[in-house]
């Protein structure tokens, strides 16, 4: 008999199982206690991301409703209700960077026409520029890209939201919140089932359980799946903002001597911003009052180069600088909130019967902000490779068969982390540094093939998977 054939048998028997137990206890159950197939620590966009593709899937949808369901998501917050972040007048704190990919996976899932549009904010354009010389970038859509976009800037409660309500559509998840993970047990008679012990004091059994339970995920310290990196000796700010003119759909980004500070497009004449600085400045900047620290952000915008290069001179195009002033602040519109800034990589992102995705397994600097883009990629890739394993009859949590998606999502998360500190790295260099830094940028701002394929890249970056496996019905 081949492995295959093999395999297939025991997941039979044991789907057999699973319907007499859920004829008689109302729930699937393994010696007694409730059983799932896949359990989710973690509801913010990426966990409820992969739950929804998982239940866009055959495999993972119940024939009946009386039938159990064998997707569990932990956490221990309730998420939004869409109605409620439509009601909010003013931006969440917390906003992403949406790439052309992930605009396609939540498209994918069926949760992007669930969000909220009129708070989604269009980047056409952007412009990065510095404190320390004349040299800048702009990017923006050609004629015939204005149905296109640069990004969509997503506050995360819109994102979780939307999701959140196609997975009630689908009905194929079982939510228990507020509740967590307190540790795990190596189940004694099958070695290829999880059981866990949640802190409410119920146990439950899983072939898998995914770790999407942020930076501090509870799972990957239980675990004991190890972290390398380091933390930058910075703090990221970030609060809503309104602006003297519309942004006209315009991000800006300014490398200061302490960190980047970015303006970024939301909705109606709303902005937020990132503000990376040092600890000390951290400190001084949270003290402030609204008004001293509008007055902070307009200075640190609008101050003098401190190097006056004369970069823009050398360039061909030189007389026809595009470069626009960047929009006076007005207004603080809520809390300041902060975070600290690390480069982290987990050094394995599965174990036995576990995965990690998002920021468990990995965190990078925001100033390009493609942290949750990362995430969602994990989520697809990890969902291809579930529902794959589960279409054959292969053990989900089998780390042979997740070792596949720990390949896939590291490489494409290196790429980018190395991408990313690169440039970091680039704008901190001092003195003559500067001056070829500034060449640099109006060199390629002048070269439209470089910034159309820097464009490209951002958007649907190549090495992001490009089909979705809960999309076959075969």
């Amino acid at each position: 008999m081949s492995f295959i054939k093999l395999t297939q048998r025991i997941n039979r028997k044991s789907q057999i199982y699973n319907c007499l137990s859920q004829y008689f206890f109302g729930t699937a159950t393994y010696k007694g206690k409730p059983y799932y197939d896949v359990v989710i620590s973690g509801c913010g966009p990426v966990g409820a991301g992969f739950a929804c593709a998982l239940s866009n899937s055959p495999y993972f949808q119940r024939t009946s409703k009386d039938e159990s369901k064998s997707i569990l998501i932990l956490d221990n917050q309730k998420p939004p209700k869409i109605e409620e972040v439509s009601l909010n007048q003013t931006p969440d704190q917390r906003v992403y960077s949406i790439s052309g990919s992930s605009q396609k996976f939540l498209q994918s899932i069926g949760a992007w026409n669930l969000l909220d549009h009129k708070r989604i904010g269009k980047t056409e354009q952007m412009q990065v520029w510095e404190s320390n010389g004349q040299g800048y970038l702009k990017f923006h859509l050609s004629e015939s890209q204005q149905d296109s976009n640069l990004g969509l800037l997503m506050e995360n409660n819109n994102i979780v939201a939307a999701i959140v309500k196609r997975l009630e559509e689908l009905d194929q998840v079982e939510f228990a919140i507020p509740d967590s993970i307190e540790k795990f047990e190596d189940s004694q008679e099958n070695d290829n089932i999880q059981l866990i012990q949640l802190k409410s004091g119920k146990q439950v059994y899983a072939r898998l359980v995914v770790g999407s339970d942020g930076r501090y995920s509870a799972v990957k310290e239980k675990k004991g799946i190890p972290t390398y990196g380091w933390m930058y000796n910075q703090m990221g700010v970030v609060c809503s903002i309104k602006t003297t003119k519309a942004t006209k759909n315009t991000a800006y980004q300014r490398y200061l001597e302490g960190g980047p500070l970015a303006i970024l497009p939301l909705w109606d004449d709303y902005s937020s911003i990132v503000w990376s600085v040092p600890p000390y400045q951290y400190e001084e900047l949270m003290k402030l009052s609204d008004e001293a620290f509008l007055n902070e952000l307009n200075h640190a915008l609008c101050k003098p180069s401190i190097m006056d290069t004369p970069t823009l001179a050398l360039t061909p195009e030189a007389n026809k600088s595009d470069f626009t002033s960047p929009p006076i602040v007005t207004q603080i519109c809520n809390k300041r909130l902060a975070f600290p800034l690390a480069q982290l990589q987990s050094r394995r992102y599965i174990d036995k019967n576990v995965a990690l995705i998002g920021d468990a397994a990995h965190s990078i600097h925001p100033h390009a902000g493609q942290g949750v883009n990362m995430g969602f990629n994990d989520a697809v890739a990890l969902a291809n490779i579930v529902i794959k394993n589960k279409r054959v009859g292969h053990n989900i949590g089998d780390i042979i068969s997740l070792q596949e998606y720990e390949n896939q999502a590291k490489l494409f998360n290196y790429a980018n982390a190395i991408s990313m500190e690169f440039i970091k790295k680039m704008y901190e260099l001092p003195g003559p540094f500067a001056f070829i830094r500034n060449v640099g940028a109006n060199i390629i701002n002048n070269n439209s093939f470089l910034k159309e394929n820097f464009m490209k890249v951002a958007s649907h970056h190549p090495l992001a998977p490009s089909s979705y496996e809960w999309e076959s019905q075969n």
